[in-house]
């Protein structure tokens, strides 16, 4: 369990750096808005500690301080305010790392390119990201945005291979760099200054030199000579307290007021039956203490108290819920019931809590006899779908989804909780056969599929009340994903048109990212499945990915993986796959390594159809073939690689690509998202998983997973 003060081992050099820094001479002569060591864009390099300043009551000594003059300005000249980011203590967990860098050829260099992350460890990669208290080089890749609508807005993009950890400073250094024609990168004159040992022409430039002479020395200890630099900087990630501390304060408080009692609820309707698999669909709502501006409603913020922690008022948020019931939970729809698996179910992007009972999902509670229970992402659900384009118009508004979500993630909680509470949903009629309960309140268990595993991750780090959660098709980080994603399509016209410049659009999904983080998985795995947050136990994950999703980026789940410490099914893929990287899923270990790396010991002998009834033990497949801990398997419909940059995968019937597709993605446009959790086999392996004492298993006998 993670304490939440910041050991401050370590920090002395952060310490005396910005103390240095900020001394009466650099007071005398304010900063300039822009950091004059990357003059082609006003913002980077960024993150940075130039945008910090001194806070001792933080756990990382700073706080951001990103001044106005430096934001992007919209079409209507409107600049971004940024006084919601100004409160962290630091920057992303997976940061978005930008420079201008526009001569630098990345491939002649000799980057470390996404083909190719391991190539970031090596002695020689010329684009380093070093850890200044430890002098360890972090995992990552360089890539050119190539998002931008002119080449000369596509910024040099660096991103990690594997989150960092919180509150710890980072060294980006760069160097023997070369252009299209192979000749060297000059470094721009006032980083050559710094870096030379020259003079500056101000004094608040001078100021600063006592904090780049310690960067250098942490690049030196890391064995980098400063004269081959081209370009350094440094940032601070913020701490677990930045990023959680206003999800765990609502849980807490609101679970607090709570007490011992279950949530209040209303059924509304009764559908009986659904159809020849769900016995029943129940429909409601229930009452979560509110947090929120405006009753809750979209565009409402967090209503924040003097300690800057969420506030509840008295006043409750009504939520609603769709849960179904299987036939599998009774006995021919009769009594007696065979109480069903509880499991939350997390919907997509801008849904509701309808796709409950989407046909998968029906499927699933069928054949494996769960009760699915859903609701709203509150923050980002189809009430949201006008707030998506109030930020893109005016940037200022983004913090209206990261602060909604918590309202969100709060609501998931409370239905939980109604799910196993004695006098939650099995005290009422609706959730009763001949006066018997059709829920097995033992154990609750999580399942969500794309937005319901982003946001599903962040609901598990917090979560008191499960430990297994499957997220399929997930991914995280939307600063990574929003360029790789299809979805994003539609709303990047608007964005282009609202912030016209390249530099500033990546900017923003920068930006965005420091606060996204507080309410997807991008900003918990670190927290997951170890150094859980106070009073949370740890979890253990399932990701079911889809090769070549067009919506999910499959290397965003890579990082996820590497981030939890999750394992990969191998073989991953079939041998005959075509995939650029050029060691592919590095720094994800097998389930079973074996002397070539292949995975041994799978052994799936017998299936158990329906429910497992009570007790949640292992069926007779897990108790032959287990892997107890947190996974990642690849499920592949034949679709081709993704494309190796920031955009997304696109196939259409005239790709030579699209006769080696299976006949679900063919359904779907080309696109295998929706493909693993339509496959029997997927929906075994999340139900050996999703049990006490379940288990990941392998259900693709010794060979790679096909979703067909």
């Amino acid at each position: 369990m993670s304490s939440w003060k910041l050991d401050r081992t370590g920090m002395s050099i952060v310490a005396l750096g910005v103390a240095l820094w900020f001394a009466p001479a650099a007071l005398a002569q304010p900063m300039e808005a822009c950091d004059p060591i990357d003059p082609a864009y006003c913002g980077f390099p960024f993150p940075n500690d130039y945008y910090t300043r001194p806070d001792p009551d933080s756990p990382t000594g700073l706080r951001v301080a990103l001044p106005s003059e430096a934001m992007p300005r919209s079409f209507v000249g409107a600049p971004v305010i940024p006084d919601k980011w100004n409160v962290l203590d630091g920057f992303s967990v997976g940061p978005m790392l930008l420079t201008v860098a526009p001569d630098v050829d990345l491939e002649r260099s000799g980057a470390p390119l996404q083909i190719d992350i391991a190539r970031s460890l090596d002695p020689d990669s010329p684009i380093l990201l070093i850890d200044a208290d430890t002098g360890e080089r972090q995992l990552m890749w360089a890539e050119r945005d190539v998002g931008g609508i002119v080449s000369q807005e596509q910024p040099l993009i660096l991103r990690v291979g594997k989150n960092l950890p919180n509150g710890r400073r980072f060294v980006v250094a760069m160097r023997h760099l070369v252009d299209a024609a192979g000749q060297p990168v000059e470094a721009d004159p006032v980083f050559a200054a710094y870096r030379d040992r020259t003079s500056l022409s101000t004094p608040a430039r001078e100021a600063r030199r006592a904090h780049m002479e310690d960067l250098f020395a942490v690049l030196a200890d890391a064995g980098i000579a400063r004269k081959d630099l081209v370009l350094a900087w440094d940032f601070t990630v913020q701490s677990a307290e930045s990023v959680a501390g206003k999800l765990l304060h609502m849980r807490d408080d609101a679970f607090g007021i709570l007490g011992d009692a279950s949530p209040a609820f209303r059924v509304t309707s009764v559908e009986e039956p659904l159809d020849s698999q769900i016995f029943r669909r129940v429909n409601g709502t229930f009452d979560v203490p509110l947090y929120m501006t405006d009753g809750g409603a979209p565009r409402s913020l967090l209503r924040l108290g003097p300690d800057g922690m969420p506030v509840n008022e008295g006043d409750v948020f009504t939520a609603n819920f769709r849960c179904i019931i299987p036939f599998a939970a009774t006995t021919d729809g009769a009594a007696p019931a065979v109480p069903a698996r509880p499991s939350l179910y997390g919907h997509g992007l801008l849904g509701s809590e309808r796709e409950t009972s989407a046909g998968n999902v029906r499927d699933m509670a069928a054949e494996h006899n769960f009760v699915f229970c859903g609701t709203r992402w509150t923050g980002m659900e189809e009430d949201d779908f006008d707030t998506a384009l109030a930020i893109i118009a005016d940037f200022s508004n983004f913090p209206m989804f990261p602060e909604r979500l918590h309202q969100g993630m709060l609501n998931g909680l409370f239905l939980g909780r109604l799910m196993i509470h004695p006098d939650g949903f099995s005290s009422d009629a609706a959730f009763q056969v001949g006066g018997e309960a059709l829920i097995d309140r033992s154990e609750l268990f999580y399942d969500g599929n794309s937005q319901g595993a982003i946001a599903g991750g962040a609901l598990a780090a917090i979560a008191q009340d499960f430990t297994r959660a499957v997220l399929g098709v997930p991914g995280m980080n939307y600063s990574t994903l929003l360029r790789r994603s299809i979805d994003f399509d539609s709303f990047n016209t608007f964005f282009e048109a609202a912030y016209q410049n390249g530099f500033d659009r990546v900017f923003l999904l920068s930006m965005a990212e420091m606060l996204w983080e507080q309410a997807e998985l991008n900003g918990h795995a670190n927290h997951l499945t170890r150094d859980t947050y106070r009073d949370t136990p740890p979890k253990k994950i399932l990701f079911q990915m889809a090769f070549g999703d067009h919506q999910t980026a499959n290397v965003s789940v890579e990082v996820a993986a590497r981030s939890l410490g999750a394992r990969i099914h191998q073989p991953a893929l079939s041998p005959n796959k075509v995939v650029p990287e050029r060691q592919p899923y590095f720094g994800i270990p097998p389930i079973h390594p074996s002397g070539n790396g292949v995975a041994r010991g799978w052994e799936l002998r017998a299936t158990r159809p329906g429910g497992q009834g009570r007790g949640h033990g292992p069926s007779p497949a897990a108790a032959h073939s287990r892997f107890d801990g947190s996974a990642l398997v690849v499920w592949d419909s034949g679709n081709p690689a993704p494309p190796a940059a920031n955009t997304p995968p696109r196939l259409t019937e005239s790709d030579p690509e699209w006769d080696d597709l299976f006949e679900c993605p063919k359904n779907f446009g080309g696109d295998p998202h929706e493909c693993p959790r339509r496959q029997p086999a997927a929906r075994l392996q999340k139900s050996e998983f999703l049990r006490t004492n379940g288990a990941v298993v392998d259900v693709c006998g010794g060979g790679p997973c096909l979703a067909p």
